[in-house]
């Protein structure tokens, strides 16, 4: 059996070695992104992820961890938290997002998708079932305009949520 504290260990382990979390900024010097993640764990079968069907929570559309993986035991969350150099950055000019912080929204997205789709190799190379929500085909956002007193209101639904699932 492959246990959380394994997981974990190899998680951090590829962190480290994933490519991207440190970037060159024109003008300025390198810069890491991301602190080593955060790492949280839900059953995949907790009814919490239900509720998120509710229109007024996610909605209608949201697909539960069992609908994306029938297999799913868990659900693991992944937060990464921005590094002190690259939040410190973003408090220096109160009108525009510093250049270390856009460089880690774009890039640092990169950096996540490398880095969670080598877990999933990972994952696969031990046999273990995986899916990553955001990135499957199924995946998808839908909008809409809802206006109940003349007002606009703008509501998206999403199949997964990566906070929702966060908070499970």
């Amino acid at each position: 059996m492959y246990s959380k504290e394994s997981f974990i260990n190899d998680s951090l382990r590829l962190f480290s070695k994933t490519e991207g979390n440190t970037v060159n900024i024109s003008g300025s010097e390198s810069a890491v992104i991301y602190d080593a993640p955060l790492i949280a764990f839900a059953a995949a079968d907790d009814g919490l992820f239900e509720s998120y069907k509710r229109p007024e929570i996610i909605g209608p559309n949201f697909l539960a961890p069992l609908e994306w993986l029938p297999s799913a035991k868990t659900v693991v969350s992944f937060f990464f938290p921005f590094t002190e150099d690259v939040r410190s950055s973003n408090r220096e000019d109160k009108t525009d997002p510093s250049p270390k912080w856009l460089y880690g929204r774009i890039e640092g997205q990169t950096f996540i998708t490398r880095f969670i789709t080598g877990l999933e190799q990972l994952l696969r190379e031990k046999q273990i079932d995986t899916c990553i929500p955001g990135l499957d085909e199924r995946f998808s956002i839908q909008y809409e305009t809802v206006s109940t007193d003349g007002t606009a209101d703008f509501h998206a639904d999403s199949r997964w949520s990566e906070r929702h699932a966060a908070f499970a």
